[in-house]
């Protein structure tokens, strides 16, 4: 404002002054006046110059502080995932040269989890059991059951599930001395057994158990239980046991029921007079069979030397 007042004041003193000395005083005047104005245009593009340039390496200084941040933390992540990275690549590789085998599943059904084991070992296929069945009539350790099916395609390191046979649990004969025959058929049919009862004759109470075959806490291999239940008059008795029992003995016991007895020695039937120091070594009935007395009564005994 000062610059501007102070030529507005000499310009207005050259009224009153002669024609040349006005225009000697003018061109000196417009030559001041006009470095006045390049000198302010110049000093004010010398300002917008400088800090330009200021702005400029500001700029340059903050995306250097940048592109190192930058760079640390892409080597921090790169130190973290490069493991994984590697991993990925080399099973993917892995996997394209020697993961695409595939072989037919073959039949497992039949054999033994040790036989198994010796077909799939050869292509890296494992065997996984998956349980354990009852089967009546194959052999403990037999596959019964396998997925995927026979041919089925398969691939290395794969599992095949198979079900295995097992053998079924020993069932023991339970205690049926002095049930009642209903509650004996009760206990019976809760543990899947087959239970016949003949009567005899006895003093207790009619259908009670006073006997069985096979004893209590013995195997039964068959499912089945004879019962002896008593009766107040029965012509039904039970062959005993006369193996190991001596021949004279058993010979006076037999003919007090009017047997009709057979003796064998080594498989010839032989007759009286029997030769002495013999004992039975097996009988016809079996010990425990169910006899009828009114019909005719036929032992056969095979006997051996004491």
């Amino acid at each position: 404002m000062c610059g501007k007042s102070t030529r507005m004041g000499s310009a207005m003193g050259l009224l009153g002054k002669p024609l040349q000395e006005q225009d000697k005083i003018s061109k000196q005047g417009f030559r001041s006046l006009t470095c006045g104005y390049v000198a302010e245009i110049n000093g004010c593009h010398c300002k917008a110059i400088c800090s330009y340039r200021i702005r400029l390496m500001l700029c340059q200084i903050f995306l250097k502080l940048k592109l190192k941040i930058m760079r640390s933390s892409l080597q921090k992540y790169l130190l973290i995932f490069a493991p994984f990275i590697c991993f990925l690549i080399g099973y993917s590789l892995c996997s394209m040269f020697m993961g695409n085998k595939s072989y037919p599943t073959p039949n497992l059904i039949g054999t033994t989890l040790h036989e198994a084991v010796l077909q799939t070992s050869p292509f890296h296929i494992n065997i996984q059991l998956a349980a354990e069945k009852e089967c009546p009539g194959i052999a403990h350790g037999t596959i019964i059951s396998q997925k995927p099916a026979p041919g089925r395609q398969i691939k290395p390191h794969q599992s095949i599930v198979v079900v295995i046979c097992k053998l079924p649990a020993e069932r023991q004969a339970p205690d049926l001395q002095g049930l009642t025959e209903a509650k004996a058929q009760e206990l019976c049919a809760q543990q899947r057994l087959k239970l016949k009862s003949y009567p005899i004759e006895y003093p207790l109470p009619t259908s009670t158990c006073i006997g069985q075959t096979p004893q209590k806490g013995t195997e039964i291999p068959d499912k089945k239980i004879m019962m002896y239940v008593a009766a107040d008059k029965s012509n039904n008795y039970v062959m005993p046991n006369l193996i190991n029992k001596p021949l004279p003995e058993v010979i006076e016991f037999l003919q007090k029921h009017n047997a009709k007895i057979s003796i064998f020695l080594q498989n010839q039937k032989i007759v009286s007079p029997y030769p002495e120091n013999m004992m039975v070594t097996s009988q016809k009935p079996l010990s425990g069979s169910f006899l009828n007395l009114k019909n005719e009564l036929l032992v056969q005994l095979e006997v051996g030397k004491i």
